[in-house]
């Protein structure tokens, strides 16, 4: 069966690139444009570039987060947030203020901290992953301390359920780059940018539930 991919469209994303990337391994994507469309898949990645309190606001006024807080709580539809997408997960960010996200972790979105080093911000570019515990999600399979991936912001992510906590990357300070929660799973890398690293991590991840 090909999974059928909503990717979410609130003007915060690159959405083609994402939409490509779904289809380069085998799934179907389709913009969801309206709140209505999120029932009509059996996948959905929220993505997400830019500033935290804009998008929240955003996805309020359009419906999006209602209509995404009820996929969450039926918990049968896997969900993936990239980037900012992972970030709006979280319980708040201090981005620019102090906004309120989906809560669906118990987790901060915090400046990242570079200390007195010469690493620069936003945090552009390769970086690898320290994989903190093992999943059921097969993507992960080829992830390993090695595997680079990239990413691209400012603000990181502070999971404070270590359980919750599926991999770290560091860049002057550590900082959650994976978390899941049974179908729920954030990346703070792009995985449409992240070559076949990234591709064998979409296409696990669209074959959830699709055995």
């Amino acid at each position: 069966m090909t999974a059928r991919v909503g990717v979410i469209d609130y003007g915060c994303g690159n959405l083609k690139s994402v939409a490509n990337a779904v289809r380069y391994v085998g799934a179907e994507p389709k913009l969801v444009t309206a709140p209505y469309q999120i029932n009509q898949h059996s996948h959905i990645i929220l993505p997400g570039v830019g500033a935290f309190g804009a998008a929240s606001e955003t996805l309020r006024n359009t419906g999006f987060e209602e209509a995404l807080q009820q996929l969450h709580a039926e918990a049968q539809v896997p969900i993936l947030g990239i980037c900012l997408g992972m970030q709006l997960m979280c319980s708040y960010s201090e981005e620019g203020g102090k906004y309120e996200g989906f809560g669906w972790f118990d987790a901060q979105v915090i400046p990242i901290d570079v200390g007195t080093s010469a690493l620069k911000v936003p945090h552009m570019g390769w970086n690898s992953l320290s994989i903190q515990r093992e999943t059921e999600f097969e993507g992960l399979h080829g992830l390993t301390e090695k595997s680079d991936v990239y990413f691209l912001h400012s603000y990181c992510v502070n999971c404070s359920d270590s359980s919750d906590i599926v991999a770290t990357t560091t860049h002057g300070s550590e900082f959650t780059s994976v978390f899941s929660k049974g179908i729920i799973w954030g990346v703070q890398f792009h995985p449409e940018k992240s070559q076949i690293t990234g591709l064998n991590f979409l296409k696990a991840f669209t074959r959830i539930g699709q055995d």
